[in-house]
């Protein structure tokens, strides 16, 4: 007849397999960022609110909403809300947006992060090959959060209908499955980004952000 474990085996036993799945989740986090941090670039592989660095009263109290938003990360991006960052270029808006990624994924969510040239490169380079427009859009619309730096050309507005299209199907997409969009736009103001990337666009972003 097999021996039954004790209580304090099976306790054991039990706290062992926590350990492990806990380091297991660890090592799965790590290795999103360091993902992350390869795509971004090396640039931003200490970018956290607290190493930013605040000039300005305006950003003092930006990262003070941030720091809001990452106190309630898990609630936030189960509820997909959208993150909006606007401002000249150099007002460090890529730091924030990395410093929030990194905060969804130390919360156990999965990030995907594109700039907004390689994100229409990437969809202009598949025109030539068999890759179906599902196989483009699922990398982008199915993880917890999807980061996009500036979707707007280094000068001028997005004007190309078939960007707009793009851009637009991925934020609506997500829209509607309540994940979040999380972008910056180089513009000093709402108005001014409404014009560069069309207001359907911005309001999709924008609502409850």
């Amino acid at each position: 007849m097999a021996k039954l474990p004790s209580d304090v085996e099976l306790a054991r036993a039990e706290r062992l397999q926590t350990e492990a799945i806990e380091r297991q989740e660890r090592a799965t986090r790590q290795r999103r960022w360091l993902e992350l941090v390869a795509q971004v670039g090396r640039r931003y592989e200490n970018a956290r609110l607290a190493t930013f660095e605040a000039t300005t009263e305006a950003q003092r109290s930006v990262v003070e909403s941030l720091s809001d938003f990452a106190g309630k990360i898990s609630e936030v991006i189960a509820a997909g809300r959208n993150l909006v960052l606007f401002g000249p270029r150099g007002t460090g808006k890529d730091h924030l947006l990395v410093a929030m990624m990194r905060a969804a994924i130390a919360d156990g969510w999965t990030v995907a992060w594109r700039d907004g040239q390689s994100l229409f490169s990437e969809f202009r380079d598949a025109i030539d090959t068999d890759r179906s427009e599902a196989k483009l859009f699922e990398p982008l619309t199915s993880p917890g959060v999807f980061a996009l730096s500036d979707p707007t050309p280094p000068t001028g507005d997005t004007k190309s209908d078939w960007q707009r299209s793009i851009l637009f199907r991925i934020i609506d997409r997500r829209y509607r499955d309540l994940k979040p969009t999380w972008v910056t736009i180089n513009a000093a103001n709402i108005e001014e980004a409404e014009k560069r990337i069309t207001p359907n666009i911005i309001d999709r972003l924008s609502h409850d952000a």
